[in-house]
């Protein structure tokens, strides 16, 4: 199970996402929906810590994996990436080319 208690992302200084808790249990499906710039987006990138690639992007709050701290069960960014992936709301094709 991943958890979110009381997470806020901010960019810049500016709030996107103020004090969400969810809880994602295993086998279940969750759905963020919602308008628009409401922080749905930053929510998903704030539990596979992508949010670290963005300047300015601040995240508060704690995060787990099974009951643990997100960043004491995977030791590294790619590692936590295979495990909580991220579908973007505009296509992110790789950077190569097709012949």
């Amino acid at each position: 199970m991943i958890s979110a208690i009381n997470l806020s992302v901010t960019y810049h200084g500016k709030i996107v996402l103020r004090d969400a808790t969810v809880k994602a249990e295993p086998g279940k499906v969750l759905a963020l929906v919602g308008p628009s710039g409401c922080g749905k987006t930053s929510f998903l990138a704030a539990l596979n810590r992508m949010t670290d690639l963005i300047p300015g992007a601040n995240i508060r709050g704690q995060i787990t994996f099974d009951g643990r701290p997100i960043d004491s069960v995977f030791s590294n960014r790619a590692e936590l990436r295979r495990h909580v992936g991220m579908i973007f709301q505009k296509p992110n094709p790789f950077a190569l080319s097709i012949r």
